[in-house]
């Protein structure tokens, strides 16, 4: 699992803040604006420039929810059995950290003997639409889109099969989370993380949530099929 040293935020909001790893955690897993994730705070009770304790109540509000199977275990351990897919936050000795689709958002890499005291995992029925950010999905909504093909082919594994590009399955280099009408295209590998930075910069043109590039539903399939003739492998999900 590779690390992508970043403040989430942090610098950029103009915030001057400190003790702020759960506001930059609750950005980076959430994945929305870092002044957005210390109001959510601020409004479960942090202090500006104070730390937070991040404990049973909080975390539900915030629509995580705790995996105790991983309490007590030490990072190195939680690393190889946490799922590939997904957006987490690890909860360490006056520490936590976020991690999503297998890389951890944070400013300094973890130690493999650091004691987790706990997993949280973002709910998949909280999460919704991208509009600058994502926000929590309404829970009216009864039904998603219907899965466009190129979703299914993902969903059943069969993505670069059927094009007939390679035979042997291997590491995704990219995972798709299909959120409605919107879709995050998050880069897993570093071929992957060059593949983007050379076809889709960030730009006016190119929104991005962290390290995922955020591409409207009707435009994705075309960016899977390049990625995919360009060699690349593809694997996802839609939100449910």
């Amino acid at each position: 699992m590779r690390t992508e040293y970043t403040d989430c935020g942090s610098k950029a909001s103009g915030l001057k803040e400190r003790n702020d790893c759960t506001v930059r955690a609750t950005a980076a897993a959430l994945r929305i604006p870092y002044p957005e994730a210390r109001q959510k705070l601020a409004a479960l009770g942090r202090k500006p420039r104070c730390g937070f304790k991040f404990r049973e109540p909080a975390m539900k509000a915030l629509g995580f929810e705790a995996m105790p199977e991983f309490s007590c275990m030490t990072w190195q351990k939680v690393e190889k059995a946490l799922p590939s897919l997904g957006a987490f936050v690890i909860r360490v000795r006056q520490h936590v950290f976020a991690v999503v689709d297998s890389v951890v958002m944070d400013s300094h890499e973890p130690k493999p003997r650091k004691a987790v005291r706990m997993v949280y995992r973002v709910k998949q029925a909280d999460c919704g639409t991208v509009s600058g950010h994502l926000e929590c999905a309404s829970e009216s909504i009864q039904t998603l889109p219907k899965l466009q093909p190129y979703q299914e082919a993902i969903l059943a594994g069969e993505g670069n099969l059927r094009l007939g590009l390679y035979s042997k399955p291997r590491r995704a280099d990219f995972s798709i989370y299909s959120f409605g009408t919107v879709s995050l295209f998050t880069p897993l590998t570093g071929a992957a993380q060059r593949w983007l930075n050379a076809h889709c910069p960030e730009g006016e043109s190119h929104q991005y949530m962290g390290l995922s590039l955020a591409v409207d539903c009707r435009y994705v399939e075309d960016l899977w099929l390049r990625a995919v003739e360009d060699g690349l492998t593809v694997s996802g999900r839609a939100a449910r």
